[in-house]
């Protein structure tokens, strides 16, 4: 039947440490296993956990491997690997790429301390940042030549990639995008597609690899067959928008004139119509998204980048009679967001301001509380926080406290940055990442309202155009 693991050996590892229910039983796990293992997958496999458990015993067992056979390349990279000292590990890894050229294993040591402590700054990967960017330049040729020497090795076509992305060498990371793949490589995912081309301004890769996505997509059973076609033009043209390449998606339209009236390209020929001010297109484009979904009102009436079509004549007229029934119907959303009432405790934080002062939940005890938590890589967070600033700054009654707090930032000072560069009202707090189980959400923006006593009324998850309507309507009722 084959195996999971290197080996049969590592099968049965697996299976027996996925079955323990407690560190010490999954300890002699690995003593029971220790004496049968010889292949270098099946111990990093034991790495993996043992390091988790007792990492010195686990470093002073490879230790003594290496110790009792020191000209072998597999012992020294399983030493140096279980080093408590990502630096020492790396080190190493310069060491056995010179002593064992075509041992892959060596390479791997080097290039996982760029990927995860340069590259993507994985916060639970400890070494010294300022080190990596001082190497870099050295060590980029021992980068380059793990993907040179073993070209069918993910991991090291991975770190190619993103050597060539660091030093914005935008042809030759393109180079590996578009090399031929049977099956798509497990770190080329559509967020890294969409980094290149918004970096780049480069769009052939992401119109050479979308059908492996939709293949994938169709097997998984997540789009349909029949759906292929639409999901490719409505996929590729997002992405040229999201990337702002207004020249592609025009040349791709002219060359798939009949596409136009795919009802799920209106919103994306919107942005391009009006990053190109094609006054008449966005007017016609944005009259049929407003008649197709009249909930629409609110988000294109306000959308900035419209504002160079609020004097056409058809829009004025479009936007009168949507604004007429939105008005008509406002009893009906007050009920529908009065429904909405919880009643839950809100947790009692204490964060830091952009001074540093520590500002409490519980001292603002007998006033209306209002969170919004946020960071400045979110898009719907950017979206929210004007709305929010302006209903602060106009509508706003004495007794209501408006808090923006910061999470899941890399670089906090980005927060102040923005709030500082954007002039908003809302008061800047630094939170806690721990606060999302704390208040229940996983995603971002989410705003809550608490009352005087301390309890959550309303939440909100993501973000709506009406939320200036919402905040109006929570506070009078959590006011009278």
């Amino acid at each position: 039947a084959g195996t999971l693991f290197a080996t049969v050996v590592g099968d049965e590892f697996f299976e027996r440490i996925n079955t323990t229910e407690s560190e010490v039983e999954a300890l002699g796990v690995i003593k029971d296993f220790l004496p049968r293992i010889s292949d270098l997958e099946d111990y990093r496999m034991v790495q993996n956990v043992w390091l988790k458990l007792d990492a010195k015993a686990c470093h002073d067992f490879f230790q003594k491997l290496f110790a009792d056979n020191p000209q072998s390349a597999m012992h020294h990279y399983l030493w140096a690997r279980a080093l408590s000292d990502n630096t020492q590990s790396l080190l190493e890894g310069r060491i056995m790429v010179v002593k064992y050229p075509d041992f892959s294993w060596g390479y791997r040591l080097v290039v996982a301390a760029y990927v995860q402590g340069l590259f993507n700054d994985m916060p639970d990967y400890v070494i010294d940042r300022e080190l990596l960017d001082r190497d870099f330049e050295r060590d980029k040729a021992i980068l380059l030549e793990a993907y040179t020497r073993f070209p069918d090795e993910e991991y090291y076509s991975y770190a190619a990639y993103k050597v060539y992305m660091h030093q914005k060498n935008y042809p030759d990371a393109e180079k590996i995008l578009l090399i031929d793949y049977e099956e798509l490589p497990a770190w080329l995912s559509d967020s890294e597609i969409y980094e290149f081309t918004s970096s780049s301004k480069r769009s052939a890769a992401w119109k050479k690899l979308l059908p492996l996505f939709l293949d994938g997509a169709v097997k998984s059973g997540e789009l349909e067959s029949s759906n292929y076609q639409v999901a490719y033009h409505v996929s590729y043209l997002a992405l040229l928008a999201d990337t702002e390449l207004w020249e592609d998606m025009r040349s791709y339209l002219d060359g798939h004139p009949e596409i136009k009236d795919i009802p799920y390209l209106d919103d994306i020929l919107l942005k391009l119509y009006a990053a190109t001010q094609d006054a008449d297109s966005a007017v016609a484009t944005a009259q049929k998204i407003l008649k197709a979904r009249p909930e629409r009102y609110l988000l294109l009436k306000n959308d900035p980048n419209l504002a160079f079509i609020a004097t056409h004549p058809i829009w004025k007229s479009e936007l009168a009679r949507a604004d007429s029934l939105y008005q008509s119907q406002a009893a009906e959303r007050k009920a529908k967001i009065l429904g909405e009432i919880v009643e839950k405790p809100a947790y009692m934080w204490e964060l830091s301001n952009a001074e540093g002062d520590t500002i409490r939940l519980v001292d603002q005890k007998g006033k209306i509380v209002i969170l919004d938590f946020w960071a400045t890589w979110c898009g719907p967070c950017r979206s929210a926080m004007p709305v929010l600033d302006k209903w602060t700054k106009e509508e706003k009654p004495e007794g209501v406290e408006v808090f923006s707090i910061n999470v899941w930032e890399r670089d906090p000072s980005k927060a102040k940055a923005y709030m500082e560069e954007q002039g908003f009202a809302m008061t800047l707090l630094h939170g806690d990442d721990s606060l999302s189980q704390d208040y229940g959400f996983d995603g971002i923006p989410f705003i809550c309202v608490i009352d005087q006593e301390g309890k959550i009324r309303f939440e909100e998850s993501g973000y709506s155009p009406d939320l200036g309507e919402k905040l109006s309507v929570w506070v009078e009722a959590l006011s009278r």
